[in-house]
């Protein structure tokens, strides 16, 4: 993604940096506010609902609506950072593909898609590539 970047020798870097500096701000401020709000943690862990979280928003707020909200903020939140990463590694695996850097196991394709372009088969590697890691981290978010 460098690649659309100017100067991205100086500015990449920069910009990772201070992404993780201020993603780590705002995530030791949210832990925080939250230790304070939660009361007992036994009660946020022996909730009914089985979602502490929702046991802590619950204690804060004291209203079931208010608590649905903020769950829904979060849910929302993450679900935008998985978009967001999903997207990130898709360009980054076709951008490794394309510069024929993924081993070709990965690309087993029938023969009919080997007849078209190398783009094609640059974007075949990467969508196997996301496709498998996207697999594996829903299956091993399931696991109890």
């Amino acid at each position: 993604m460098s690649e659309e970047v100017r100067k991205a020798k100086r500015a990449v870097p920069r910009v990772m940096f201070w992404t993780n500096v201020i993603n780590g701000v705002l995530t030791y401020i949210f832990v925080l506010v939250l230790l304070y709000c939660m009361g007992s943690l036994e009660d946020a862990l022996n909730t009914p609902t089985g979602l502490p979280l929702l046991a802590i928003f619950y204690a804060a707020t004291g209203s079931k609506s208010a608590a649905t909200a903020m769950m829904c903020g979060m849910l929302m939140i993450t679900l935008a950072a998985n978009l967001a990463s999903i997207a990130s590694t898709s360009r980054l695996t076709w951008a490794w593909a394309r510069d024929k850097g993924l081993p070709s196991a990965i690309a087993v394709v029938s023969s009919l898609v080997k007849i078209l372009c190398a783009i094609l088969h640059a974007t075949v590697r990467a969508l196997l590539l996301t496709s498998s890691r996207s697999i594996t981290s829903s299956v091993s978010q399931s696991a109890p």
